[in-house]
């Protein structure tokens, strides 16, 4: 379904999530903050429990167990007679489902929150959608061989955010590179609408070496599960969009679906403990947060031939201290990130398109 307004087109996207998602909201929970008890995470709401302390004469022991190093929000209530295992039931703020995988378990971590509404509901941000249909239209570039623009920008990344590396598509090819002369002012993204209330729960990350080798990150993190619908608005603003890329939405597609078939064959297909997910018929694929727009990026970047590798290993050296053999810019980073589903590892955020 689509709307036009003068030189603007609206079309209305339908995404459905394959495997689990998780884009951070940047808020993180320690063990003070939440507790893990019976199956679910419960946030509590501290306005109702410093109440609570404040009423029964117990908040002046509750300050001494925090300053005493005590960072267990059940033992510090139990320690000071407050019926600590009972009480964050009386204050649940919001009550997340914990994945069976690690429901077994009684470990707790740090806790990532998804990004969500003030009533917190999940949703996904349009700049995380824009940003991967970015990453796919690049790849596009790339692979055509057009890589003085990426090159000249790539330049840059010693006194500039890397970010702005990804500027090098350009609407009129004998203007100047920049944000006026940028393909992408042509395409807006809505933030999604928020996904159903129980759409999410808590699960651990896991890091996937090609040698199938896994370990387990101590973060816990929130992600909206697998089969999960919601919708956004794709806005195309033909005064801008060059005429020589044909239909926005047929290009937009075969670039996703480009980008999702090469790096299926060429580096997704290394991490043979990974469960593939299978897209259904007719739908566009799309990889969406959990740290995949670095990833991507990166293998974009890696496709340009020895001449942008090496850049690329510069700007890896530079940045992240981990980062060392040159050869690892062919595909870099080189692990993925999974979660368990079912008993079988799972790649986070492959959603798919439908355009309405």
């Amino acid at each position: 379904m689509s709307v036009k307004m003068g030189h603007l087109v609206r079309y209305r996207v339908e995404i459905r999530l394959r495997s689990p998602l998780f884009i951070g909201s940047g808020t993180k929970l320690n063990r003070m903050e939440y507790v893990n008890e019976d199956g679910n995470i419960i946030l509590p709401d501290t306005a109702a429990m410093f109440a609570y302390l404040l009423e029964h004469k117990h908040i002046g022991a509750f300050q001494q167990e925090i300053a005493s190093g005590k960072r267990d929000l059940i033992n510090v209530l139990h320690e000071i007679g407050a019926q600590g295992r009972y009480m964050p039931f009386r204050w649940p703020l919001r009550t997340i489902p914990v994945a069976r995988e690690y429901a077994q378990t009684k470990g707790n971590g740090m806790l990532q929150m998804h990004i969500a509404t003030p009533d917190g509901r999940a949703y996904i941000p349009g700049s995380s959608i824009k940003g991967a249909i970015r990453t796919a239209m690049l790849a596009k570039m790339m692979h055509a061989g057009q890589h003085s623009s990426v090159l000249e920008a790539l330049g840059q990344w010693s006194s500039q955010p890397w970010e702005l590396a990804l500027r090098v598509l350009r609407v009129e090819k004998d203007k100047p590179d920049n944000a006026v002369n940028d393909l992408l002012r042509a395409i807006q993204v809505s933030d999604s609408a928020p996904f159903a209330e129980g759409s999410t729960c808590i699960r651990r990350r896991r890091w996937v070496a090609e040698n199938g080798s896994v370990r387990e990150v101590g973060l816990l993190c929130e992600c909206v599960d697998p089969g999960a619908t919601t919708h956004f608005y794709l806005t195309i603003d033909h005064s801008i969009w060059p005429e020589r890329l044909g239909d926005p939405l047929a290009f937009i597609s075969a670039c996703l679906t480009d980008w999702q078939n090469r790096l299926e064959s060429e580096y997704n297909s290394s991490f043979v403990t990974v469960k593939p997910v299978q897209m259904s018929e007719g739908t566009v694929p799309i990889v969406l947060g959990a740290g995949t727009g670095f990833q991507q990026h990166t293998l974009v970047y890696a496709r340009g031939g020895a001449e942008v590798r090496e850049h690329v290993h510069n700007f890896l050296t530079r940045k992240f201290a981990t980062y060392k053999p040159a050869a690892m810019s062919l595909r870099a980073p080189y692990c993925r990130k999974a979660v368990l589903v079912n008993g079988s590892l799972q790649p986070l955020g492959v959603c798919e398109l439908k355009f309405t």
